[in-house]
C-alpha cells in the first residue's frame, strides 16, 4: 500500500498495522499467556491452600481418631477368632461399612456404628466439622496441579527466550501509553518467581500429605490416594 494511511478505514488500518508488526505470532501467543496466567495461578494457589488446610485439620483432629478406635474395636469383636482378626485396618475399608449387612435385620455396619455413637458418644457425631476442607481437597489431583505448574513454567521459559522481541530498541513500542518492553519484562520476572514459589509449596504439601497418611497408618500412601 503506497497511499495515505489515514485514508484507510479503521479495519484496513488494523490489518496494515498487523502486517508491519514483527514477530506477530509470538507476540499474540505471549499476550494470550499473559491474559490466562492470572486465573491459572489463582486456581493453583487455592488448590494448594485447600490441601494444606485439610492436612492440618486431619492431623489435629481430636474426634476422628476416636471414631476410628470405635471402628477398630467393633471390627475386632466381629472378626475375633477368624483370619480377619487384626490390630488395624486401612482407611479405605471405611467405605465398606455401608455395604456390610446383618443377615437377619439387613442393618448395615454403618447404621449400627452411627446408632452406637449416638447413644454412647454423641459428642463425636459432628467429627467431620473438624476438617471442613476435606471434601473439597479430595477432588483435587496432585498430578493435574504438577502438570499445570510444568506447563506454566515452560511458557515462562519460552517467553524468556523471546524477550528480545520487546527489549530491542527497534522493537520498542507503546500500547495505551504503556511501555510494552517494561510491562512484559516485569510480568516475566514476577511470574517466574511466583511459579517457583508455587512449585516449592506444592512439594511441601505433598510431603505433608504423606506425613498425615503415615500418621493414620497408611505408610505407602501416594498423592493419588
Amino acid at each position: 500500500f503506497r497511499g495515505d494511511f489515514a485514508d484507510l478505514s479503521v479495519p484496513d488500518q488494523f490489518v496494515m498495522s498487523t502486517l508491519e508488526c514483527r514477530h506477530l505470532a509470538l507476540r499474540l501467543k505471549h499476550l494470550l499467556f499473559w491474559e490466562q496466567y492470572g486465573p491459572a495461578v489463582q486456581t493453583l494457589k487455592q488448590a494448594v491452600s485447600c490441601i494444606r488446610n485439610a492436612c492440618y485439620e486431619m492431623k489435629n483432629s481430636v474426634k476422628f481418631p476416636k471414631i476410628l478406635r470405635v471402628v477398630l474395636n467393633l471390627g475386632s469383636v466381629l472378626n475375633e477368632g477368624t483370619y480377619l482378626d487384626s490390630n488395624g485396618f486401612k482407611l479405605e475399608s471405611l467405605l465398606t461399612l455401608g455395604e456390610t449387612k446383618a443377615k437377619k435385620s439387613g442393618t448395615t455396619l454403618l447404621h449400627y456404628l452411627a446408632s452406637m455413637v449416638t447413644e454412647k458418644m454423641p459428642e463425636l457425631l459432628d467429627f467431620s466439622s473438624e476438617f471442613p476442607h476435606a471434601e473439597i481437597s479430595s477432588k483435587i489431583e496432585f498430578t493435574l496441579m504438577r502438570t499445570e505448574v510444568e506447563r506454566l513454567s515452560k511458557e515462562i521459559e519460552e517467553l524468556e527466550k523471546n524477550l528480545f522481541i520487546y527489549t530491542d530498541k527497534e522493537n520498542s513500542e507503546q500500547i495505551s501509553g504503556k511501555d510494552v518492553s517494561h510491562e512484559i519484562s516485569n510480568f516475566h520476572r514476577n511470574s517466574k518467581k511466583e511459579i517457583a514459589e508455587i512449585s516449592k509449596e506444592l512439594n511441601f504439601v505433598s510431603t505433608l500429605f504423606k506425613e498425615v497418611a503415615s500418621y493414620y497408618g497408611e505408610e505407602n500412601a501416594d498423592e493419588t490416594a
